[in-house]
């Protein structure tokens, strides 16, 4: 009889818990005192026929589910910032957002330390692409970086004292380098629903404690708008 390795809902928990079972688990591989729900069930992996398991033993170190939510009014053609800040070190599973016909043709964006200060410009330069800089350490790319905090250009390459972005500007020896992590960028909204995003990566992104995370939200009509997104995450 084979064995396979199940996925299963822990109502009590509120998490999701994985283990193995050679029949479909009834109960919480954790706990077998807690209670599952049946229907989110799904088989993970399965093992070679002929094997069956003597015993799971339960996890002693389980990570804790926590729903992060922000929710607020953005008003007609107003653009809009809801920021949370991580208290302690967490694990971020997905990014979801509720959108109904209201927000259809509006835009928004999800970032992680928006416009974090982590250099200065050290070579005054017109119209180039490729700007000078103190210091290289945190201007990855992939990142966007920006010198006014208002127009943004994704970092390309950088050397140890240079990074190069996909546009051109003009620069002087006084201005500041600020980076941003965008998870998701100019997000056009088409249809009304949830929308999930992270979910190919889950449990892999790790965020520190003070890092800052939130969604700026473009309202495109002359309507008042609901925004309400939740970040899925777990903690030690």
């Amino acid at each position: 009889m084979g064995v396979n390795k199940y996925r299963v809902y822990c109502n009590d928990e509120s998490v999701f818990v994985e283990g193995y079972s050679d029949s479909v688990p009834t109960t919480c591989f954790n706990n077998n005192t807690h209670i599952i729900d049946n229907t989110q069930t799904t088989v993970v992996e399965t093992i070679e026929t002929g094997v069956r398991i003597i015993q799971n033993q339960p996890s002693t170190n389980v990570d804790k589910y926590f729903l992060i939510t922000m929710t607020d009014y953005v008003e007609p053609n107003e653009v809009k910032e809801l920021v949370t800040t991580f208290k302690i070190d967490m694990n971020l599973f997905r990014v979801i957002m509720h959108s109904n016909k209201a927000n259809i043709g509006d835009t928004y964006d999800t970032f992680l330390n928006k416009n974090t200060l982590v250099a200065g410009v050290t070579q005054a330069d017109t119209d180039t692409n490729v700007i000078h800089i103190s210091d290289t350490t945190h201007t990855n790319t992939g990142l966007f970086v920006s010198f006014n905090q208002t127009d943004q250009y994704r970092i390309l390459s950088s050397t140890t004292d240079t990074i190069t972005i996909d546009g051109t500007v003009t620069v002087t020896t006084d201005d500041k380098v600020y980076v941003t992590y965008y998870m998701v960028k100019d997000k056009y909204v088409m249809r009304s629903g949830t929308e999930e995003f992270g979910t190919a990566i889950i449990g892999s992104y790790k965020i520190p404690a003070g890092y800052t995370g939130g969604i700026t939200y473009r309202n495109s009509s002359t309507i008042r708008k609901v925004v309400h997104m939740e970040l899925e995450t777990t903690f030690a």
